[in-house]
């Protein structure tokens, strides 16, 4: 017939017969000479590669009823534009009864069953990532032709009874575990089966697993993690009672065992579970030294904490609290650090609590307190943790001055550096709304009169539109405000008051607001007046919606920062200095009163009066007009409150004297 062994483009007609699986057109195509029928596709697919893709054993039949063997091995062996044998490609289309079909063939020459694809992949491996009927049928079929499948990997590392476990394909994963007791069961980075099992929540195959290949409760992956390690860190309790009896004190290759995950992750439950099948438990350290509770107050994680003060013995309390890790740092030294105000206050319950351990550093968590940066931390929140310490009989460490003295300058250097570089990014701002400013001035909407008969030649069409002139005005203050933005934040010093940074940030905010303006009234405009509605959206859009969004989002912040306040603040603390916009408008919170200065807007003035609904009790909130140097004290006077009396009578008088507004 005068096939060639080439690589010339299949034909057209060809690649049709077979893709629809018409035996007539296919007859055709082989008694032309012309046809080569070894040629492929630009996917360097041969005539079997698309047979075995769309369902074409008939077409099979017949096409391995005209070749001569050498022919017909080459085609069975030819591997696509990705590496794909025709067994691949049946395989991947789940048709078994190709696969049933050539099997034999390449038995009978001894080829291609082992054959792999780019990725590694035998027949076999993709047969295991399927979970239909026909995929199980397939892998049935293979083994029984080539039992040594089973026990080849991938590229990834990948064996087919980790592939099944890690698709999700039950009944392959069943038959493979079942079938060969010695097939591998891992995966990339040294993942087992199980770890796949515990990473999709899949109890069938969890439970399958354990009963087949018990050794796969220890087996560690390449980070040192054990299957418990997996289910310690997503908190399934049923999970982990299933695997505790072997691996709860396996360490991972930072030292941390299961107990350190779940506390980690603050699952409460499974580290309940461990502690008690293993009482000892507790007493693992990670790479730094840490226990479970470092490793809960340097996340974060309170209940975590809690559970440990409130649920564990006082000897465990005692241990686990006063416990130094390799920097010197008990969990009481870590709280500080991380300015978790709830979990100073949860640690200095423990009775034998130490609050003097000095770490590495000679520094006491007093000492950490009162060095905290407050750049990145709320200050009244830093200056409630010293009162805690202070109150609980903590204690600084012997310093000299003179050194203290050099930690501030140190730290003032720090905020210039940190002026400096937010003082780079207003400038930035300025600058680029000055851009759009400018280059909108010399844009102008609607053109220009090009009529040189015209007395206006050169003059803007839409002049005469009020809308136009208000496009003109708001697009001139825009440019004028950055202008002045621009030239006062490059002279030297000037950042170097915080008044002067706030009066810059109201100028952007004010050029923001007319750059806005000029854009809507701009394209209002140019619209047509055909187009009324559109028109008036886009201008109600460019100017109301990104206010109203900007309010929402602010709003919404300050909710939270006073909420979360009176969360760790606790009912009878004072609050001050609450900042909106940059400027003080709280002057203090008390359970029954809330204090706002005079320069509170009105949009701040209606939060505060729904603070009200927060407060541990009915509250009152006061304004300027109503309490001018008002202490809590005082208030008896307009409100009768005898609470507020009683309580304020508690306080110190530097309270008192602090609590006064304006003072």
């Amino acid at each position: 017939m005068g096939w060639t062994f080439g690589e010339p483009e299949m034909d057209p007609e060809l690649s049709a017969a077979v893709r629809s699986n018409d035996l007539f057109r296919l007859e055709s195509c082989l008694r032309n000479s012309n046809v080569d029928i070894t040629a492929i596709t630009v996917g360097k697919n041969n005539i079997l590669h698309i047979a075995a893709s769309f369902d074409g054993k008939k077409i099979m039949e017949k096409i391995v009823s005209v070749l001569s063997k050498p022919i017909l091995n080459y085609l069975l062996v030819q591997s696509n534009s990705r590496g794909n044998t025709p067994l691949h490609c049946a395989a991947l289309a789940s048709d078994f009864r190709f696969v049933d079909y050539i099997v034999p063939l390449m038995m009978e020459e001894d080829v291609g069953i082992e054959q792999k694809n780019d990725q590694g992949d035998t027949a076999l491996h993709v047969a295991a990532a399927g979970d239909s009927g026909e995929d199980l049928k397939i892998a049935k079929r293979l083994l029984e032709a080539c039992a040594r499948l089973g026990v080849d990997s991938n590229s990834n590392g990948e064996y087919p009874v980790y592939i099944a476990a890690e698709r999700g394909s039950l009944q392959m994963m069943r038959y493979l575990i079942d079938e060969f007791r010695d097939f591998p069961a891992t995966g990339p980075l040294g993942k087992t089966a199980l770890h796949a099992a515990v990473g999709r929540s899949e109890i069938g195959f969890f439970n399958h697993l354990l009963a087949k290949r018990e050794e796969l409760k220890t087996q560690q992956d390449d980070e040192g993690s054990t299957p418990l390690h997996y289910v310690a860190s997503c908190g399934d309790l049923w999970m982990t009672k299933l695997l505790l009896e072997k691996s709860c004190n396996i360490c991972d290759h930072k030292n941390r065992s299961p107990i350190h995950i779940a506390t980690v992750e603050g699952h409460i439950g499974v580290i309940r579970l461990i502690l008690r099948s293993n009482p000892d438990a507790h007493e693992i350290v990670d790479k730094n030294g840490r226990n479970l509770l470092h490793l809960a107050v340097k996340h974060g994680r309170i209940k975590v904490v809690k559970f440990v003060i409130e649920e564990g013995r006082s000897l465990l309390q005692s241990l686990l609290a006063n416990q130094q890790d390799n920097d010197g740092n008990t969990p009481l030294h870590l709280a500080v650090q991380n300015h978790h105000l709830e979990i100073v206050r949860l640690l200095l319950k423990v009775k034998k609590l130490r609050k003097l351990v000095r770490n590495s550093w000679g520094m006491t968590p007093l000492d950490l307190a009162a060095n905290s940066d407050v750049r990145s931390h709320p200050k009244l929140q830093t200056l409630a943790m010293v009162k805690e310490l202070l109150d609980s009989g903590a204690e600084f460490s012997a310093r000299r001055l003179d050194l203290i003295s050099e930690s501030s300058s140190v730290r003032n250097s720090n905020d210039h550096e940190i002026r400096n570089g937010s003082n780079d990014n207003l400038i930035v701002v300025a600058v680029l709304i000055f851009t759009l400013s400018f280059a909108a001035g010399f844009t102008l909407p609607g053109g220009y009169i090009s009529d040189s008969s015209d007395p206006n030649n050169g003059a803007a069409v839409l002049t005469d539109l009020m809308i136009f002139k208000m496009f003109l005005v708001s697009n001139t203050m825009a440019l004028v405000l950055s202008l002045v933005a621009t030239y006062c934040l490059i002279q030297d010093g000037f950042v170097e008051k915080y008044e002067n940074v706030l009066n810059v940030k109201l100028l952007l905010r004010f050029s923001i607001t007319m750059i806005m303006i000029a854009f809507g009234t701009g394209t209002y405009a140019v619209i047509s007046p055909d187009s009324k509605w559109l028109a008036v959206t886009v201008l109600c859009m460019s100017i109301m919606v990104p206010f109203m969004l900007i309010q929402a989002m602010s709003f919404t912040k300050k909710q939270r920062d006073i909420l979360k306040r009176f969360r760790t603040e606790g009912n009878d603390v004072w609050m001050r200095g609450f900042k909106w916009s940059g400027s003080e408008v709280i002057d203090f919170v008390y359970p029954n009163t809330v204090h706002w200065f005079s320069q509170a807007s009105p949009i701040e003035k209606f939060f505060l009066k729904y603070l009200a609904w927060f407060l541990p009790h009915p509250a009152t909130v006061v304004g300027p007009q109503q309490s001018r140097s008002t202490t809590p004290r005082l208030l008896d006077t307009s409100y009768k409150d005898e609470e507020i009396v009683s309580q304020s009578q508690s306080q110190d008088q530097q309270h008192l004297d602090y609590s006064i507004l304006g003072s």
